[in-house]
């Protein structure tokens, strides 16, 4: 993902050992966001509605 000149607008850093991890793409009519939720603990589907995403 960059923009118009070619700038990375995300920056990832992963670390060597797993992490769970959800990758949450949402789009609104004038633009979309990529949401990265790294955590320590087991994620499930439930994670989604801390965001309360409509």
């Amino acid at each position: 993902m960059s923009n118009e000149e070619d700038e990375p607008q995300a920056v990832l850093n992963y670390t060597k050992e797993p992490t769970p991890t959800i990758l949450l793409v949402y789009r609104t009519p004038y633009s979309f966001y990529v949401i990265i939720i790294h955590s320590k603990l087991p994620l499930d589907e439930n994670i989604i509605n801390i965001f309360d995403l409509r």
